[in-house]
C-alpha cells in the first residue's frame, strides 16, 4: 500500500502518469474543455519535479481540476479567511453532489485565546481554540480545517479524503480516492530533495509529521 511508502519508486514516465491517472478517475470532476491543458500542465510538472499540479482559473483562483486547492494557513487563519476557504471547498463538494452550506461563526478573542467556530451542514467545528500565543497557530487552523473537509466528505458517503500537501503559507489540500492516493505517494513527490513535510499525506499523519499537537 502506499500510506506510507514514499521511498517506494515507480519509473513512470509523465505519459504513463496520465494514463494512469485517467484510468483512475482523476479528471472525471474536469471540465471537458480544460482537460487536455490540465494534462499538459501535470505531464510538465510531473517530468521537471515530481509534483501534482493544476491549472488555476485568474478570475476565480479555483482550479480546473477540482481536486488540488491552495490553503495558506495565515490566511486562513486572519478575519474573514475561514469563509474564503469554505467557499473553495464548496466549489469541490457541490461538484461531486455533496452538500456544504455554512452558518452561525462564532469568533471570540479574550487576552490572546480565541474561540472560533463555525456550522457547516448544521454540524458545528473547532476553527480554532486557545492561546494565539502558539507556536503553528496557522497549522493549528488549517489541520481544523482538513479535518472538517473529512469529517463532511465521510457523512455523506464519499469515497474520497482531502490530503494535505506542506503547509504554512505554501499549504496544499487534494481530493483523492484510497486508490489516487496510493498511486500518487508511491509516484510522485520521490527523491532527496524532497523533505518529509513536502509530501500529501492522510490529515493525522500529517499532523504528526508536522508537530502540531
Amino acid at each position: 500500500m502506499g500510506l506510507f511508502s514514499f521511498t517506494s519508486k515507480r519509473k513512470d514516465s509523465g505519459t504513463d502518469v496520465i494514463k494512469k491517472l485517467e484510468a483512475l478517475g482523476y479528471y472525471k470532476y474536469a471540465n471537458p474543455d480544460k482537460v487536455a491543458e490540465l494534462k499538459t500542465d501535470l505531464v510538465n510538472s510531473f517530468n521537471k519535479n515530481k509534483i501534482v499540479s493544476t491549472v488555476i482559473d485568474d478570475k476565480t483562483l479555483l482550479p480546473y481540476d477540482y481536486r488540488l486547492y491552495f490553503c495558506d494557513g495565515e490566511a486562513l487563519f486572519e478575519e474573514g479567511g475561514l469563509e474564503d476557504y469554505l467557499g473553495y471547498a464548496k466549489h469541490a463538494f457541490q461538484k461531486r453532489g455533496l452538500k456544504f452550506d455554512w452558518n452561525n461563526e462564532i469568533s471570540e478573542e479574550e487576552v490572546n485565546h480565541l474561540n472560533h467556530r463555525i456550522t457547516v451542514n448544521g454540524k458545528e467545528y473547532v476553527a480554532f481554540e486557545g492561546s494565539m500565543e502558539k507556536m503553528n497557530i496557522w497549522g493549528v487552523a488549517q489541520l481544523n480545517f482538513y479535518r472538517l473537509l473529512n469529517d463532511q466528505l465521510e457523512m455523506q458517503g464519499s469515497n474520497e479524503q482531502v490530503y494535505p500537501i506542506s503547509g504554512g503559507e505554501d499549504g496544499q489540500f487534494i481530493f483523492l480516492t484510497p486508490e489516487l492516493f496510493d498511486y500518487i505517494s508511491t509516484t510522485f513527490y520521490q527523491g532527496k530533495d524532497f523533505k518529509k513535510w513536502d509530501i500529501p499525506y492522510p490529515v493525522e499523519k500529517w499532523n504528526e509529521v508536522t508537530r502540531l499537537r
